[in-house]
């Protein structure tokens, strides 16, 4: 009767251990979220309504950035998201707004700025795609902050203001 007690406790623990390996080894596959700064906690005045719709729309935006970089790139490189880079700048008219690097592709230390309609946005590198590496995206399309803007797409002082606060804080 002791041995079958002891017998179940062990494999108790035995399967305690491999779930917990289980998830350590897969931790940050399973817990994305904590890898990246996407989710910092703000003082500012964000609306409600400034939110996305889309409760996952970090990730379905990363993977529609992913595919515009595959336009550049090509379709062989296995090509992410690099997550020191990767910021989440705030809502504006609808769209997302991000400074996005693509891994495998390097980027220069030489700083970066960009006046655009009236607002200098600048960069500490030289990203790729896009310089700055600041891009607006809405479901499937990507744009740079400049085409978003040229194309009527977002309020660009708005997007200023979230640009600023963001690189403010840091």
């Amino acid at each position: 009767m002791r041995i079958k007690r002891y017998g179940f406790k062990l494999l108790k623990i035995i399967f305690a251990l491999a779930v917990m390996t289980v998830i350590m080894i897969n931790f940050e596959t399973i817990f994305n979220a904590l890898d990246c700064d996407a989710l910092t906690i703000s003082t500012s005045k964000t609306d409600v309504t400034d939110l996305p719709s889309k409760i996952n729309f970090l990730d379905d935006d990363k993977n529609t950035f992913i595919r515009y970089c595959k336009n550049f790139y090509g379709e062989d490189l296995p090509i992410g998201i690099d997550n020191n880079i990767y910021q989440y700048y705030g809502n504006v008219n609808g769209y997302r707004f991000y400074r996005l690097q693509p891994t495998l592709v390097s980027y220069d230390n030489i700083s970066q700025s960009e006046v655009i309609g009236g607002f200098t946005f600048e960069s500490p590198y030289r990203f790729r795609p896009e310089n700055t590496g600041l891009y607006i995206i809405s479901d499937e399309s990507v744009y740079t902050l400049e085409e978003a803007y040229k194309l009527g797409l977002i309020d660009i002082e708005k997007a200023y203001q979230l640009y600023k606060e963001k690189t403010e804080n840091q």
